[in-house]
């Protein structure tokens, strides 16, 4: 069962989580995944990842999101023109 959701809007693609899903780093990359998958269908777009009713993983940090970061743009496929991407936080 996944604990998120794609929707697109306007050349964005949000993604949310379940209420009160602990989000781990894995679980956003394999969201990045998922995108970089089919190319086509999520071409220029920007990347919104909604984190704000979720339980962060406490190990999930700066450094993390760097990583995340650094895999999202390993994993571009040329066709998906992807320009920005926004993590929505509700605290530190």
């Amino acid at each position: 069962m996944t604990s998120w959701h794609l929707s697109i809007q306007q050349a964005v693609v949000l993604v949310e989580f379940d209420p009160g899903t602990m989000v781990t780093a894995e679980m956003l990359k394999q969201v990045t995944d998922e995108l970089n998958s089919q190319p086509q269908k999520y071409r220029v777009t920007n990347l919104v990842l909604d984190l704000r009713n979720v339980k962060p993983d406490p190990i999930v940090g700066y450094e993390e999101l760097s990583q995340i970061a650094v895999h999202i743009q390993a994993g571009w496929e040329n066709g998906w023109t992807h320009e920005k991407t926004a993590v929505v936080v509700t605290d530190k």
